[in-house]
């Protein structure tokens, strides 16, 4: 009887409700009505603006720290630091800084396509390493069997970057999101790292699989630095309105920071090696110039025009320094395979 009272008087009270909206919206436009009008419309397009601009600038984040490191849920002692690097900029990417590049329309971060392109060139370093992980490192040589965890997170870190919950422009049935695959791909290098901790799995230290990986990296880097200076030379742009330029200045300097943490940890999983051959200083030097490289960080990317006196080129510069990288890593692949 009380439900149906409760029900009773709720009802009524809408019904006023909608009559009391219905005089405010029917009588002059100059009312009461088109005061409320004005106030919904403007509340709205405020609320849009803080949506989206005070959202944008709380979700960007382009973490370029060169002294970012593993932690213990990221490596196992006496596991391959480059592999623990690896995991952990993956669970940062992902969990800590949000994943945006599959952000739909109303979130915020759809907006932040500078960090949409820096996280996926870090992905796609990590996917490159990890394959020559499956392929070379992680196998004895002879062996014809790739490693299960390393074809695993090989496999899920190819997963594409930008899949949410329910993309209806690629399938009308719910998806599994980057997120899930990508932290799926971080545990599997963690369970393959833990085997290497206590002798399970290979991770096989010689001159041969290091001057591959380097040569890998190396070639990887050149497609960089290709794309910065064809964006350079071909579609010089001005000041704020080159959209393009800042995407692929982004997508190639998350590689270069990706790569970064991954060779300073390999130059400790390779010591020997390096020590032996006396690789440290042009090892250094490798290290140096892509530090150098991800240091450049504007407010604003610039496309200048190369040679121009009055607007720089930060494409140019960045791909000064991949380019640079490359010589010294090429310098070293020539050595270790002498």
């Amino acid at each position: 009887m009380q439900v149906g009272r409760a029900i009773q008087n709720t009802g009524r009270a809408i019904a006023k409700g909608a009559h009391w909206l219905g005089e405010r919206f029917t009588v002059n436009p100059r009312g009461t009505g088109w005061r409320l009008t004005r106030k919904v419309l403007l509340g709205a397009a405020v609320f849009v603006v803080l949506w989206y601009g005070v959202g944008m600038w709380v979700v960007h984040r382009i973490d370029d720290d060169p002294a970012f490191t593993f932690s213990q849920l990221d490596h196992e002692s006496g596991g391959s630091r480059a592999v623990g690097i690896a995991t952990a900029l993956v669970r940062r990417e992902v969990r800590v800084h949000d994943w945006v590049s599959n952000d739909p329309w109303f979130m915020p971060g759809v907006l932040n396509d500078n960090m949409q392109h820096y996280q996926q060139g870090i992905m796609a370093a990590v996917y490159r390493f990890t394959s020559e992980m499956r392929d070379f490192l992680g196998r004895a040589r002879g062996s014809s069997g790739e490693d299960a965890d390393l074809r695993d997170a090989s496999g899920r870190l190819n997963y594409p970057s930008d899949i949410w919950y329910w993309n209806p422009g690629r399938n009308l049935l719910p998806q599994r999101n980057t997120e899930s695959v990508y932290m799926e791909a971080a545990d599997a290098l963690r369970r393959y790292n833990m085997r290497v901790a206590t002798g399970a799995a290979v991770f096989d230290r010689r001159a041969d699989n290091l001057a591959d990986a380097l040569d890998r990296i190396s070639k990887d880097l050149g497609g960089s630095t290709a794309n910065l200076f064809a964006m350079a030379s071909e579609h010089p742009g001005w000041f704020l309105f080159d959209w393009r330029s800042d995407d692929t200045f982004y997508e190639a300097k998350g590689k270069a920071y990706a790569y970064y943490l991954i060779l300073r940890e390999l130059k400790d999983d390779f010591e020997r090696i390096i020590r032996e051959k006396e690789l440290g200083a042009t090892y250094g030097s490798v290290l140096d110039s892509l530090q150098a490289a991800i240091a450049i960080d504007p407010f604003v990317i610039v496309n200048g025009r190369l040679g121009s006196q009055f607007t720089p080129n930060h494409l140019a510069q960045l791909g000064f320094n991949l380019e640079r990288a490359r010589v010294q890593l090429r310098e070293l692949t020539a050595i270790l395979r002498a």
